[in-house]
């Protein structure tokens, strides 16, 4: 048995819990600008003065998701010419994202008994071979990760930050303060084999370097240039280097909710889109936790629909989300006979201990 954990951003929201106030809750398509103005998260201004201008819209206003504000100002960033603003208003969105997941995630653990980290102890007695499939750019999974495989029960989960994202960096960059995540084995021969996450939207802790993080054409990746990976536990807010080098900033690797995302994100996360459709491909239960597939992700729609299409041993189906509609979902876009709902990861730890 193989098992892949596809791992939305309500599973962030799930670890987070029901209690956590407004400003402090990992947040969702729909929510992404209530918690920008609770938060008070700098850039807000910047994208309300451009979307006003150009649209007439108020992006704080009810009705409006980050998706399609993310999709209104990239669309402008690559017409021509090329609105004033376009690319200040798109740089402030992408640092408001940032600092939105930092702020919302760096206090989880990933050791919830709604979280990842719970659903993988479920998983793992009985299927070792688990790969994670996120569009995340948290860094929950690795640390429900770490703390499993800080237990004696879990010990033996293969973790290694070096090897897990199954692609290869310019280097490993440690963190400026705080615990980095713990590197296990390895040696002379090469690092120590790791359960894979294939992050197929980047992570923020994934980064190029940058002459400057002020500067909004730094915001767009290009083709080609060096990816690192930082090896803390925590998102960096300020990624200035200490070393006497030309480009002295990192920024994050995150490929935005756009619909479309074309060659400017291809050259570092097309592997792992590969990668994460041999694992579908392969897996005989596919366990979905969080994630709605937003109209935006077409291509991960299409990611979905190919490889379960291609899959003759998959026997069971799985979606752990609070909305049933999830659920309803799937069955369409995958054409599915059956498909089993749970509204959270205590009731699906309940039915495989049941079974």
């Amino acid at each position: 048995m193989a098992t892949v954990i596809l791992v939305g951003a309500g599973a962030s929201l799930a670890e987070a819990g029901d209690r956590t106030k407004k400003s402090l809750r990992p947040p969702l398509d729909s929510t992404f600008f209530q918690l920008c103005a609770a938060a008070r998260l700098d850039g807000g201004a910047t994208v309300r003065r451009y979307m006003h201008r150009q649209f007439g819209i108020d992006p704080f206003l009810p009705g409006y998701t980050m998706e399609a504000i993310f999709n209104f100002v990239y669309s402008d960033v690559f017409s021509s010419p090329r609105p004033p603003g376009a690319l200040d208003a798109y740089w402030a969105l992408v640092r408001m994202y940032s600092a939105a997941i930092a702020r919302t995630t760096n206090r989880l653990r990933g050791v919830s008994r709604r979280g990842v980290g719970s659903l993988l102890r479920t998983i793992w007695p009985s299927d070792p071979d688990i790969v994670f499939i996120t569009f995340n750019q948290d860094l929950l999974i690795e640390k429900a990760l770490e703390a499993a495989v800080s237990t004696n029960s879990y010990a033996d989960i293969p973790w290694n930050i070096l090897t897990t994202y199954q692609r290869d960096f310019a280097a490993y960059l440690y963190p400026m303060r705080g615990a980095s995540f713990r590197s296990r084995g390895g040696g002379p021969e090469g690092e120590a084999e790791s359960l894979p996450i294939y992050k197929l939207h980047g992570s923020l802790n994934w980064a190029w370097r940058a002459k400057t993080r002020e500067d909004a054409r730094n915001s767009i990746a290009r083709p080609g240039r060096k990816i690192y990976c930082l090896t803390g536990q925590r998102i960096e807010g300020d990624l200035e280097l200490n070393d006497e080098v030309d480009d002295r900033y990192l920024l994050p690797v995150v490929v935005p909710p756009v619909y479309e995302k074309g060659s400017h994100y291809q050259a570092f996360v097309g592997g792992l889109w590969q990668g994460a459709r041999v694992a579908i491909e392969s897996a005989s239960r596919l366990v979905i936790f969080g994630y709605s597939f937003p109209e935006a992700d077409f291509n991960a729609r299409s990611l979905l629909r190919a490889a379960c299409h291609g899959n003759q041993d998959l026997n069971e189906v799985a979606v752990i989300d609070p909305n049933p509609d999830v659920a309803s979902r799937l069955v369409t876009l995958l054409d599915l006979g059956r498909c089993s709902f749970f509204r959270s990861v205590p009731h699906y730890r309940a039915s495989i201990r049941g079974g």
